[in-house]
């Protein structure tokens, strides 16, 4: 089952505008040379860089339109490598800075991009350069570690830092975890370009974090999703049912324990103090390779649920991304708010939210042999093999999608995505009316070029809130997948149109949840 290229896509409507609007926001001064390289002051060589052109790579491919001051940063950057040819400080044998290697996860993954945008070998060269010199000489040093808690400094800020001294040789991060973020990039080396010891590498990343207790050594849930990612790749790469099996649980975990009650994240497990759009990114990219792999419907209705209540509400009006209060908890009540101190996250999630929305466009059709799958309904035309498939929708604001499919030349099974709760599902193929009682996925056969328009209608409906944190008994409202908000004028919207309500958003957040009464003998209800 495979995504489409972001060159096939050209989109319209809500997710055109938004990405669309971040693009904007990463040309701003601070993503320009030479600003990019000062900006960062937690000690994080290649991750703002990094994350600046892997974010502005994938809007090219999917906009296409060249980035404004992409190749200013490019072409500095040639003057900033060090004598080993990465960047940052080149420490002494047996001194592993954890930073260092998650920064570079971002820079390496922004190089491949760029090699697989532009067919430049160069690229190819670099990120080869960084993968010989800092990466593969920390074969066999992974399994020392450092994971228990009393050897981490169990608080930080939200952009992480170096805390304490070198433990077994590592410089350890408050973002607990850090250093296996690399696996992203490094299975995504591994897929192009093949090599002995970068897979021994893996093996011995994957084995070490699996040993590690995610909970109880409180690691950063970007970590720990970015991770999967990798074992995620590597499993698309090279099947290993083993490590799909280990992916599917550390998901399942990462839902039992490190999910909010609007599907974002507590930013490290045991410790919900805010959420980061980082790792909703992850989780959503993370629900969907699951879902390629396995054809399992919970991993689809997870994945939009991220999608629209926790990313797209994640997204600010100047198109960056920030952080969160952790919605269900005692602390947040029964609001979804910002995190007033980091209302944008500007050195990290305003970067990756770029990979979520462009992700979501290459997932929202996949393919596979003769089959279709509308994993979601984004406007657009979308193109692949001489097929060309056209979409008009205002979905999910109303539940009509028109879409027509050109270039048809053998039978196609097409699948439609269902929300969950839809009732009255109607669809019509060249103007035929059929009305059906499904569930999950939707199945229409097709042999030409045809017409459709499918309809279906939701009721809102009373869920357990999730979240391990999350106050007992609270509830949301859903209508479909998305969670429902109230406004201060008891005002109902769905939270991907957070982005439309700056102040309330801001400052006084938006109602989420109903909450037990304190004295059931006395209500018997929700409150």
């Amino acid at each position: 089952m495979q995504m489409l290229d972001l060159k096939q896509i050209t989109l319209t409507g809500e997710l055109a505008f938004r990405l669309g609007r971040n693009f904007s926001r990463l040309e701003d001064p601070i993503y320009r040379a030479p600003e990019i390289f000062h900006a960062d002051q937690q000690g994080w060589p290649g991750d703002w860089e990094g994350r600046t052109i892997l974010a502005l790579c994938l809007h090219e491919q999917i906009s296409g339109r060249k980035a404004a001051f992409l190749d200013d940063v490019l072409e500095a950057m040639d003057t900033r490598w060090n004598e080993k040819g990465y960047l940052g400080e080149i420490y002494p044998h047996g001194i592993i800075n954890e930073q260092q290697l998650a920064g570079h996860n971002w820079l390496l993954r922004g190089l491949l991009e760029l090699y697989c945008s532009r067919h430049e070998e160069s690229y190819a060269k670099r990120a080869a350069c960084i993968v010989d010199n800092l990466f593969l000489p920390l074969l066999g040093r992974f399994s020392s570690y450092p994971s228990s808690p009393e050897k981490r400094v169990l608080n930080g800020e939200a952009a992480g830092h170096i805390a304490g001294n070198a433990l077994d040789g590592w410089m350890l991060s408050t973002d607990i975890g850090c250093a296996f973020i690399s696996l992203d990039a490094l299975t995504q080396y591994y897929s192009l370009f093949g090599g002995e010891q970068i897979r021994a590498l893996i093996y011995e990343m994957i084995e070490s974090f699996g040993s590690i207790n995610v909970e109880k050594c409180s690691l950063q849930t970007h970590a720990t999703l970015s991770t999967l990612r990798g074992v995620l790749r590597f499993c698309e790469t090279e099947s290993n049912e083993k490590l799909q099996t280990f992916a599917e649980e550390l998901f399942s975990h990462y839902i039992r324990h490190g999910m909010t009650a609007n599907y974002a994240n507590y930013n490290w497990f045991g410790r919900p103090y805010w959420t980061e759009p980082c790792a909703v990114v992850d989780s959503y990219m993370a629900a969907m390779a699951l879902f390629r792999m396995t054809k399992c419907r919970n991993y689809a209705v997870i994945a939009n649920r991220i999608y629209y209540n926790a990313l797209l509400a994640a997204q600010r009006p100047n198109g960056g991304f920030g952080c969160d209060k952790c919605s269900g908890t005692e602390e947040s009540g029964e609001l979804l708010q910002a995190k007033a101190d980091v209302y944008e996250a500007w050195w990290c999630c305003s970067m990756r939210g770029a990979e979520g929305l462009c992700s979501a466009a290459a997932n929202c059709i996949l393919i596979e042999n003769e089959q279709i799958w509308f994993m979601n309904y984004l406007s657009g035309k979308f193109f692949n093999n001489g097929l060309e498939i056209s979409i008009k929708t205002r979905y999910p604001s109303t539940n009509k999608v028109h879409i027509s499919i050109c270039g048809v030349s053998t039978r196609k099974k097409l699948q439609f995505y269902l929300p969950e709760g839809a009732e009255n599902v109607e669809y019509s193929v060249n103007g035929q009316l059929f009305c059906v009682e499904e569930t999950g996925f939707l199945t229409i056969m097709i042999e030409s070029d045809v017409t459709l328009l499918l309809s279906f209608r939701l009721s809102s409906h009373q869920e357990q809130a999730i979240g391990c944190a999350t106050v007992k008994g609270a509830q949301v409202t859903m209508l479909g997948d998305q969670v429902l908000g109230k406004c201060e004028n008891d005002k109902s919207i769905i939270l991907a149109e957070r982005i439309y309500y700056t102040e309330q958003a801001k400052n006084s957040g938006i109602r989420i949840l109903n909450f037990p009464c304190k004295s059931q003998s006395e209500c018997g209800s929700l409150c």
